[in-house]
């Protein structure tokens, strides 16, 4: 956040932007660098390591390549981080001179073991919601903690994973009325996701639903003699 920026001549830019675009980027080619692009998609578990659910499609410039910002990393391996579309069509060319208000570099910052995604399972109008937040926790340092949450908001992963939670409910749901019970749903949802990562978007999904196992099986109850 504090870098600054290389003294490079304009044509030296250019030709580095270029360089890019022409060799990497371009999926006509068969070089080296372009089989060193698709290589890099590959190296990431297939998953958007900004929100981990989108496909990996593209690679994104941590540091923008633009003229203005970071020529200089235009084809540096440790700046391009493979990325989905949509994260990297929201990322664009941001960049910030605020500690606080930095994306997580994939490679280079560490992986955050501790919890601080959760989920809340609500009914509201006969109608079932997710609602995902970062929660506030001692066990990250703060900066981090406000990179995690600025990052969050800017990539609004609130709204994705709360979509993709409430798609997963309806098609779970199904399975869930045949024996509504809480005990029987939390044993059924314990089963299908497990705590390997407690950040992952399905992860909270479960826990949410667990805590409100009492709540789901009032509402599937409802489901069922409103089907009758």
């Amino acid at each position: 956040y504090a870098m600054s920026h290389m003294d490079l001549d304009d044509d030296v830019k250019e030709t580095l932007i270029s360089l890019y675009k022409n060799q990497m980027g371009n999926k006509k080619n068969e070089n080296l660098p372009r089989k060193t692009y698709e290589r890099i998609l590959k190296n990431v578990n297939y998953e958007c390591p900004y929100c981990s659910v989108g496909s990996l499609r593209t690679i994104d410039h941590f540091l923008p390549k633009n003229k203005n910002a970071f020529p200089e990393f235009a084809v540096a391996i440790e700046n391009l981080v493979p990325a989905c579309s949509d994260c990297n069509h929201i990322k664009g060319e941001y960049v910030s001179t605020d500690i606080n208000n930095q994306f997580l570099h994939p490679l280079f910052d560490e992986e955050i073991n501790e919890k601080w995604l959760i989920a809340d399972f609500i009914i509201s109008n006969d109608k079932p919601f997710f609602i995902y937040r970062v929660m506030d926790t001692d066990a990250i340092e703060p900066v981090l903690l406000q990179r995690i949450k600025f990052q969050f908001k800017f990539l609004d992963l609130a709204q994705i994973y709360e979509g993709k939670a409430i798609s997963k409910f309806y098609e779970m749901s199904d399975k869930w009325k045949h024996n509504p019970d809480e005990n029987s749903l939390c044993e059924a949802i314990g089963h299908i996701y497990n705590q390997s990562n407690v950040n992952n978007w399905e992860t909270c999904f479960g826990e949410a639903l667990i805590n409100k196992a009492n709540l789901l099986s009032r509402y599937l109850k409802q489901k069922i003699l409103s089907d009758i």
